[in-house]
């Protein structure tokens, strides 16, 4: 069916998103990042062999601020509660890699390390193949959930749960494989990455960003706002891991087959 000329195609869609209480919305997202997260904790122990929490309870905090979220009534317990879970997750991940590499955390830019250059690339990877999917759903790239109004704030929003097996994976995994050692060079500005790591990178990426997976996700969403049916986000790939977080670490099914193999010319 043809639209009359100069018709506002997809403004129901827009303005339902709009009308939608962000609580619940909001929650879900952080529910399943944080679920992602854990399970990315958990399959980088199983492929190292050794617990990455520290003794003390840190792994106890990170599954009692999932079991949390359910409970959270405010908007902003909800943002601080995600922001607290992914600040933890940085710095736990960090811990799998060599302390040269200088990644403790996840930082703004300009990076000074090569771990968040490479995560930021892509991140920005992510975010090109989820705003086509957006845009192409005619949802409001700029109203946003967890992040309220702002510029892309609902691209950010579809992102996080799917940054753990679209990109942090390949990251990770081409930093602990030594790929990038001698390839790149931290200038006082910032860090620079050789071609070869950004070339590796880029096609480990391709590999890994599921456009299926962005555009169920984005569906599911658009479906919610119009009140036709919930919300439901994917955020790992079909088949590596069932849709739950272990209660414990002895309940645990390792599985390395999303780990990358990866090569850099010049390296075997």
């Amino acid at each position: 069916m043809l639209n009359p000329f100069g018709s506002d195609v997809g403004a129901d869609i827009r303005e339902a998103q709009r009308a939608r209480m962000p609580h619940t919305f909001a929650r879900k997202i952080a529910q399943v990042t944080l679920k992602s997260r854990l399970l990315s904790i958990e399959r980088t122990e199983d492929q190292l062999g050794e617990s990455l929490f520290y003794k003390g309870g840190e792994q106890e905090i990170m599954h009692n601020l999932l079991s949390d979220i359910e409970y959270l009534v405010t908007m902003d317990e909800i943002r601080r509660v995600h922001r607290l879970a992914g600040d933890m997750y940085y710095e736990i991940m960090a811990r799998s890699l060599s302390p040269e590499l200088g990644f403790r955390r996840r930082t703004p830019r300009p990076h000074q390390d090569p771990v968040n250059a490479m995560l930021s690339l892509g991140y920005a990877m992510l975010f090109g193949n989820t705003i086509v999917s957006v845009i192409g759903a005619y949802l409001d790239p700029d109203h946003g959930f967890m992040r309220e109004g702002g510029e892309r704030s609902l691209v950010v929003d579809l992102i996080d749960p799917l940054k753990t097996s679209m990109v942090d994976t390949a990251v990770f995994s081409i930093a602990r494989a030594g790929l990038i050692d001698g390839r790149y060079r931290v200038s006082t500005k910032r860090c620079h990455l050789n071609e070869e790591v950004i070339d590796a990178l880029i096609a480990a990426l391709r590999a890994s960003i599921n456009q299926e997976i962005i555009d169920d996700n984005v569906l599911s969403l658009s479906q919610a706002v119009m009140g036709e049916g919930s919300l439901s986000l994917a955020y790992q790939f079909p088949g590596l891991y069932k849709d739950r977080v272990p209660p414990n670490p002895d309940d645990r099914t390792p599985d390395h087959s999303d780990f990358f193999a990866i090569s850099v010319p010049g390296t075997r």
